[in-house]
């Protein structure tokens, strides 16, 4: 099962994503673990991204969710996730 959260900053994601992580054993994915990690492997939509988050602007949906994307490729198929966006 695979599960996306999404929402403004203090609306309890990350709290939410933690007890699927505790109680089931689900993966969290984070964007900012996920934008930091392309970042420092040369991605170029990464870098793209960097230029917003670094002035502290949110990064375009479309850019994050074309970065996700990406990013799942190295995850385990059959492993739950939860995904946790801004």
């Amino acid at each position: 099962m695979n599960i996306l959260f999404h929402g403004p900053s203090g609306s309890g994601k990350d709290t939410q994503v933690d007890l699927l992580v505790k109680k089931y054993d689900f993966e969290k994915i984070g964007t900012g673990e996920m934008f930091r990690k392309m970042y420092e492997k040369g991605d170029r939509d990464a870098i793209e991204a960097h230029s917003y988050y670094s002035k502290g602007h949110f990064v375009p949906n479309d850019l994050t969710y074309k970065m996700f994307e990406k990013y799942l490729e190295n995850f385990d198929p059959k492993k739950d996730w939860a995904f946790v966006s801004v």
